[in-house]
């Protein structure tokens, strides 16, 4: 290959990987927009009252609201992830999916309320003096299994990695 198509085909990569980034930070930042329209902001961590500049919840059709932030935060993670790799496969994109679906999908089993309790209780007590980590067992004990999160998991996952083949081919030199 020569110097000239090399640095070609490591620009059409580049502007790849922007693209999964800027889709990526979108997806988070509408995550974001959704949570503080819709969650009260003592059920979420990290929100101050600001949902009270919205006058009513944001309705999504067929009822898939409560689990658009599922969707949204694999789908973002694993666009960013895979751009976080310099040079990724298919193959490489599919594992980070997965690996993404299935971190979000544990996340979710242990808000069951059969698992949440053990959770909890197994949580080392330094966890009490970190920040972010001392909401963890609330986190699990408050929160709700919803099996339609586990599908919209699953699908932002499938979504992230279709989303990064496309930008791959389309980033790709003729």
């Amino acid at each position: 290959m020569r110097d000239g198509e090399y640095k070609k085909r490591r620009v059409m990569g580049t502007r790849a990987t922007v693209l999964q980034v800027f889709a990526a930070v979108a997806a988070l930042a509408l995550g974001a927009a959704f949570y503080v329209a819709n969650r009260p902001a003592a059920h979420s961590y990290l929100l101050t009252s600001a949902s009270r500049f919205f006058g009513r919840p944001v309705q999504l059709p067929g009822g898939i609201g409560g689990s658009f932030p599922s969707f949204l935060h694999v789908f973002a993670f694993t666009l960013l992830t895979t751009a976080a790799l310099s040079r990724h496969t298919v193959r490489a994109s599919a594992a980070v999916a997965a690996a993404w679906c299935a971190t979000d999908a544990l996340f979710e089993f242990g808000q069951h309320p059969a698992v949440a309790p053990l959770i909890a209780a197994a949580l080392p007590e330094w966890f009490a003096g970190v920040p972010l980590l001392e909401n963890a067992g609330s986190y699990f004990l408050r929160g709700t299994f919803d099996p339609i999160d586990l599908a919209a998991t699953m699908v932002g996952a499938a979504v992230a990695f279709l989303a990064v083949a496309w930008s791959d081919r389309k980033g790709r030199a003729p």
